[in-house]
């Protein structure tokens, strides 16, 4: 069993890849404006439940997506296209387009964000190919 308040490295990186699904329907209808998604989804391996959100205000080139556990809130992973610029604790800085990756490499949770250049993330797609890329990156069926 995870500690999710606390996870290594490696467990992030099992936790992202390990398959998960929608506990109900995961249809979901992109329309043109404001885009709110939220749904309930379950690991296959670890009984983990998650929360998949994904949020397009009125400005239609900015978004969010993300995975968080649903017995903390903590997110797993965030992407973010076209929004401010994170700092990290770190001291470095990196753009509005960009992932964040739980870690506790500070000794402590937190939202580590890296430039999308590593990443199979695109600042250029819409919202609905984005989405896509984000299920197949973090193994949502």
């Amino acid at each position: 069993m995870y500690n999710l308040d606390n996870l290594t490295d490696s467990e992030v990186k099992l936790l992202i890849s390990e398959s998960k699904h929608a506990l109900k329907d995961l249809a979901f209808n992109i329309t043109l404006g404001k885009f709110k998604l939220d749904k309930k989804l379950i690991s296959n391996n670890n009984n983990i439940e998650y929360r998949f959100c994904a949020y397009r205000g009125s400005w239609a080139p900015k978004y969010s997506i993300h995975i968080r556990f649903e017995e903390n809130n903590l997110h797993l992973v965030r992407l973010c296209i076209n929004g401010l610029k994170h700092h990290n604790h770190d001291k470095t800085i990196v753009s509005g387009n960009h992932i964040h990756i739980y870690t506790t490499s500070s000794g402590s949770y937190e939202e580590y964000a890296y430039e999308l250049s590593n990443f199979p993330f695109d600042k250029n797609k819409d919202l609905g190919a984005a989405l896509d890329d984000f299920m197949c990156y973090t193994h949502i069926k």
